[in-house]
């Protein structure tokens, strides 16, 4: 345990990876517990991972629809022309908005369905989850490349294959809302 804090100490990247990924452990026991709904559907977890890709996907449709990346790209572009560009600001309120209302979805979902306390606790290490699942996909989205820039293709395309399955398991598990609605409502039944 030594061991842990001192490389936790000498690195502060390491509380990046450490926190996030302890986030999923935790999230991952209170799922397999039965009795806390981490995610209550798919639509909910599109709501979480919205907290990330909003801003991301909004960037790109703002320097594309401002000419700065793509075919109408001129060396000529400033930051000033992209900023005075009205895609540029649309795109801002679009994903400001969304931004938002995934933050309010992500927060408030746990808080309805497992109360104040562990609610908010589900709220915050769910944010904190979404940061360990985009560090985790973004890097087997380049092993996927069909592995053009690796020395064994089959054995790349294999590790993106067990990345991904490994990905989809974890989030099954997650998605746990109707499963443990049913459970409680058994142990209401069998309690009366």
């Amino acid at each position: 345990m030594e061991y842990i804090s001192n490389e936790l100490n000498r690195e502060p990247l390491h509380y990046v990876i450490a926190i996030p990924t302890f986030s999923v452990l935790l999230l991952m026991l209170m799922a397999g517990t039965g009795r806390l709904v981490v995610f209550a559907s798919a639509k909910d977890l599109a709501w979480t991972a919205g907290v990330f890709l909003f801003p991301i996907v909004g960037l790109a449709v703002a320097l594309i629809g401002s000419g700065i990346i793509g075919d109408d790209f001129h060396p000529q572009f400033t930051m000033q022309d992209v900023a005075n560009h009205p895609i540029f600001y649309l795109s801002l309120v679009a994903v400001g908005i969304a931004f938002f209302f995934s933050v309010i979805v992500t927060i408030s979902v746990p808080i309805m369905t497992n109360g104040w306390v562990f609610g908010i606790l589900i709220g915050v290490l769910r944010l904190l989850a979404a940061v360990f699942f985009l560090a985790a996909i973004i890097p087997a989205l380049f092993v996927a490349d069909g592995g053009k820039n690796a020395f064994n293709p089959r054995a790349t395309n294999w590790i993106a294959i067990l990345i991904f399955g490994i990905f989809f398991w974890m989030l099954r598990v997650l998605v746990n809302g109707e499963r443990v609605m049913s459970a409680r409502e058994q142990r209401l039944i069998s309690a009366e």
